[in-house]
């Protein structure tokens, strides 16, 4: 194997699936020169070919990833990065699928008070965006720029003078440093500004729609040690109320994360291990409690013998 041959490696990275199940968007990854870059493509499932034809959705020097068709399947948010600098920030980005072959137009959802984008879901009724981005302040940077000041100066990140480093999770492999929590935001209608619904000295991740469309719920670490002893578990939050406070849903003995709402909102599923303190060779499953967190969540398949999700040991 060659340069050559790593240069020509084409990977799907994600996929979404429209709600009758008859499109998928897909982020294709290749490489151009050093540099990765990402598009999006269209594919019907319901053309009545057996391999249907992809149709390109997305151009450029870009990374764009984590498509989220609308509930409707009328737009598509995603998120997007110019793949030239990796400084740059994530941005969300809203592209209206129209009609298969008529020419698409990406338009940017309005910056707000907040870094880089990092996860994006519809309401169920699709007239509202939560997403997940980088806030001030930050966690160990000094001097340097924060995701207010990267914003104002159009997108280009000044590298910090030092980092204060208190813990132990700085910096993850595949990541980079983490020197910003990433926190909730709503986007209430097309075309508004973010606002942020979560805040404190924890992150948001895994963002789930409740059923009646007001509440999100995520997971997160708030154990006094979690860079030492990380347990996260789930909580929800209502976006509407004036003083938006999360309430832990679903805490299970060792960890839960990836919440799911059914239906009717009674009940919550996450992946995770109901074992106190699990050695690191327990496999996650599926764990359902009722969403009001009045009692704890139960293996709803324990006799499962492999792991749920996208788990390594």
């Amino acid at each position: 194997m060659t340069p050559a041959d790593l240069r020509g490696v084409v990977v799907v990275e994600e996929l979404d699936l429209s709600t009758d199940g008859r499109l998928a968007v897909i982020a294709r990854r290749s490489i151009v020169g050093d540099r990765y870059r990402s598009h999006l493509l269209a594919i019907d499932l319901g053309s009545g070919r057996e391999v249907p034809r992809p149709r390109r959705l997305t151009t450029g020097s870009t990374r764009d990833g984590v498509p989220r068709l609308s509930p409707d399947g009328e737009t598509l948010a995603f998120i997007r990065r110019d793949s030239s600098d990796g400084d740059t920030l994530t941005s969300i980005g809203l592209l209206e699928m129209g009609r298969p072959g008529a020419s698409t137009t990406v338009r940017m959802a309005r910056i707000g008070r907040h870094g880089a984008v990092g996860e994006i879901a519809w309401s169920p009724d699709g007239r509202r965006l939560a997403f997940t981005a980088d806030v001030d302040p930050p966690r160990s940077i000094v001097g340097g720029s924060t995701p207010l000041a990267v914003r104002r100066a159009g997108g280009r990140r000044r590298a910090p003078t030092a980092r204060r480093i208190l813990r132990t999770d700085w910096r993850w492999d595949e990541v980079g440093h983490r020197d910003h929590w990433s926190h909730l935001f709503v986007i209430d209608r097309p075309g508004g500004l973010p606002r942020q619904v979560t805040s404190g000295d924890w992150g948001v991740a895994d963002i789930c729609w409740h059923p009646d469309g007001r509440t999100v719920a995520f997971s997160a670490d708030r154990g006094r040690e979690p860079d030492l002893h990380p347990r996260t578990t789930i909580w929800a939050v209502d976006v509407d109320a004036t003083d938006a406070r999360p309430r832990e849903v679903l805490a299970a003995g060792g960890w839960a994360n990836h919440p799911a709402w059914s239906p009717d909102g009674r009940w919550i599923a996450a992946v995770g291990i109901l074992t106190t303190e699990p050695f690191d060779d327990v496999s996650p499953t599926v764990l359902v409690g009722p969403a009001d967190g009045s009692r704890g969540p139960i293996d709803l398949a324990p006799d499962l013998d492999r792991p749920v999700g996208n788990w390594v040991d």
